[in-house]
């Protein structure tokens, strides 16, 4: 088993993050990375859990550009034949029943612009048109993300 003191680069972690930046790394050419993970396979924690979800509308830019990053990254690996995720990119809806919630969706849209993410609060109209299953007669705010 490889030592920590002989690795040139050391990733902790072995979740969608870590494998990602073990990935990206040696996409840039690096070769000697050691990747650590507690648990006898990859991804077998919190990401394992995730049901496939990325949601890319945060709270600070830097946070929406990583999950922008992730996103970019699985759309990447789902065209390649080796290492298909069985990734569908199917977007994100978010529905305030609150004032105060509906003021974090218009925080929220705007960190997402300036992370470059699009997003719309969107009206009920619109919402039922998209999804005719659900009401939003009693939303306050409606945010809707398309990737």
């Amino acid at each position: 088993m490889p030592e920590l003191s002989d690795a040139e680069i050391v990733v902790v972690g072995g979740g969608a993050v870590g494998v990602a930046a073990a990935d990206a790394l040696a996409r840039a050419g690096k070769r000697d990375i050691l990747l650590i993970e507690k648990e006898p396979g990859l991804a077998a924690v919190t990401t394992a859990q995730a049901a496939g979800l990325v949601g890319q509308v945060r709270s600070s830019i830097d946070r929406v550009r990583l999950a922008m990053w992730s996103v970019a990254t699985f759309s990447e690996l789902e065209r390649q034949e080796e290492a298909r995720p069985s990734w569908r990119q199917v977007g994100s809806l978010r529905i305030a029943a609150t004032p105060e919630r509906a003021d974090e969706f218009r925080r929220l849209q705007k960190v997402a612009g300036e992370g470059g993410l699009e997003v719309a609060l969107i009206d009920a109209a619109e919402a039922a048109g998209r999804w005719p299953g659900m009401r939003f007669d009693e939303a306050r705010a409606i945010l809707w993300c398309p990737t």
